[in-house]
Formats: C-alpha cells, structure tokens, sequence
C-alpha cells in the first residue's frame, strides 16, 4: 500500500531500465483535485517525515487554494502555474526526467511547459519532459 503518485513514479522508473540510480518525478495535473508529484530520489521514493512530499498544489503561488483550482482549469492560466510547479521540482531535486500526466495535460501541453520552466531555470538544468499518457499501466 502506498500513495498512487509514488507508485506511479515507482512503475515509471522502474520503465525506465537505468543502469544506475537516478532522480525523476512524475507531476499530475487532474481535474479533481489539486497538483500533485511523485519523486524517486537517488532510485529511491521519496515520501517526507509526514508523507506530504509531492503535494505541488500547496507551493505559494500567491493565492488562495480555490483561485489555485480555479486558475489551473483555465487553458489560459494552466501553462504558467504548471510551468513553475514543475521549476519547483527541478530547483528543488534536480531531477533527470519529469513526466507530466492528467487529464488536464495533453502532448501540446509539454513544450509549453518547458519554455514556461525555462524563464526561470537555466537551460543546462532543465530535465526532459515528457507525456505519461497511461499512469495506471505505471
């Protein structure tokens, strides 16, 4: 038993066949509830002393919980809040790959992400990113 998102950053990795360990998260943009991620961290889950690690709906973002959903729903705000999430998780775990999924996220959605990311962090940290269509399968 476990957190679905650290399963499915579990299953993603475990996809992944890297010959040594290695930093990546899985990131879910979904239309219930808030953003959340999943982080292997040196090949390992990464939970936190209260299992909160990964709640990326609760970064300070400058307003409150219900502007946060309602501007994430909107194709018009979506880009820029997931952009700096996900800048979130690369300054904070400097990850090899981080792979996006939800219903809210579809492939065009991926590169708009990244040059979002990329107003704030360099390019020589930026991780690959990628769609993850089918989380479940992970």
């Amino acid at each position: 038993m476990d957190n679905n998102m650290n399963l499915t950053v579990y299953g993603f990795y475990q996809k992944q066949g890297y010959d040594e360990e290695k930093s990546v998260a899985v990131a879910t943009f979904i239309e219930v509830c808030f953003s959340g991620a999943g982080m292997m961290v040196g090949g390992h889950i990464h939970r936190g002393i209260t299992c909160f690690t990964g709640e990326i709906g609760f970064l300070p973002f400058g307003m409150s919980l219900d502007e946060l959903y309602r501007q994430l729903h909107d194709r018009t705000t979506f880009h820029s809040l997931s952009g700096r999430a996900v800048t979130s998780l690369i300054a904070i775990m400097n990850p090899e790959t981080i792979a996006l999924t939800g219903s809210l996220v579809d492939s065009g959605d991926v590169d708009i992400i990244r040059q979002e990311s990329l107003k704030y962090i360099p390019e020589m940290h930026m991780p690959k990113l990628t769609l993850l269509e089918h989380p479940d399968e992970d």
